[in-house]
């Protein structure tokens, strides 16, 4: 996946070329990502999806009963896609720095290869 940048090619001006195919690049990934996100919300939440997820040790262990509990507020919680947001709400709301980036990462590779 990928980050949108603009570099500055000069003092006022913006590399517009470099901003589109940063633009493009992203729109794809997002074309690219978004059946699999669908997957996701298609299949029903099951435990071995629970206990598979728990075993590839996407998030530390001491954060599982809080993701358990974040599930119970998803929206979609009885879809693989409850799981997939309970874990990401963890990352992004109760952990920081590079253990919230690299979890993260872990997490959207785990659910979205």
């Amino acid at each position: 996946m990928g980050f949108f940048a603009i570099r500055h090619s000069g003092s006022d001006k913006f590399d517009i070329d470099d901003a589109l195919i940063s633009l493009s690049k992203g729109a794809n990934n997002l074309i690219n990502l978004a059946p699999k996100y669908q997957s996701l919300v298609d299949q029903d939440l099951s435990l071995d999806h629970i206990i598979n997820t728990q075993r590839a040790d996407l998030i530390p262990s001491s954060k599982w009963g809080e993701a358990i509990n974040q599930l119970g507020n998803e929206p979609d919680q009885g879809k693989l896609f409850g799981l997939y947001q309970a874990l990401t709400f963890i990352t992004s709301h109760q952990m920081s720095g590079f253990n919230a980036l690299s979890y993260g990462n872990e997490i959207s590779e785990h659910f979205l290869k």
